[in-house]
């Protein structure tokens, strides 16, 4: 355990530029950083692993403000979960698979059945897109392909942008919600 906390939990916290790292602060570090190598661990995130922490408190607020608002539903399991995954210093390509745990919540009828056509196809599309960005490859750009063709940065983050959405999916729903929600198991519920 000392080892693990001496020295692994140091090194993983530095985060990598690698392209496999999906987290929003590795993608804004790709975006915004001289480096063109994004295939080599050893490159840290240096100042933007810092990104993590406001992005995290906002999405906690997100998650705390919808528990508050909808105590029995798990809504807001799905925000912390996506939040997780999204502001990590280390969040490799394979752990997007855990957001099918968060997207189950979100397609709860009574989150939806109010809404107006117009707003439930904008949601729907959204979350359709961000199965389509989550599901696309990782392109791990050459050195050289970004230094000739700098716009190849944004491809090195697609799971993370549907992430993305499907976390502002997720607060969408909970926050624009006519009532508070209940499970049906619930001894509240409906």
């Amino acid at each position: 355990m000392y080892t693990f906390l001496t020295m692994i939990v140091p090194a993983l916290s530095q985060g990598s530029l690698h392209v496999e790292n999906q987290s929003l602060p590795a993608y804004i570090a790709r975006l915004m950083t001289p480096e063109t190598n994004f295939t080599d661990y050893t490159k840290e995130l240096g100042l933007y692993r810092f990104l993590s922490i406001p992005m995290a408190l906002i999405g906690l607020c997100f998650a705390i403000w919808v528990a508050r608002r909808h105590a029995d539903h798990p809504l807001f399991v799905s925000i912390l979960l996506l939040t997780a995954l999204l502001t990590g210093p280390l969040t490799w390509g394979h752990y997007a698979s855990w957001a099918c745990v968060a997207i189950i919540p979100m397609l709860d009828r009574n989150l939806w059945e109010w809404r107006s056509v117009r707003e439930q196809r904008h949601l729907s599309t959204a979350l359709f897109m961000g199965f389509l960005l989550i599901g696309l490859p990782i392109y791990a750009v050459t050195p050289v392909g970004i230094a000739m063709f700098g716009w190849l940065r944004f491809l090195t983050g697609v799971r993370t942008i549907g992430l993305l959405i499907w976390l502002c999916v997720a607060i969408s729903l909970g926050i624009r919600s006519r009532a508070p929600l209940m499970c049906a198991d619930s001894p509240h519920g409906t």
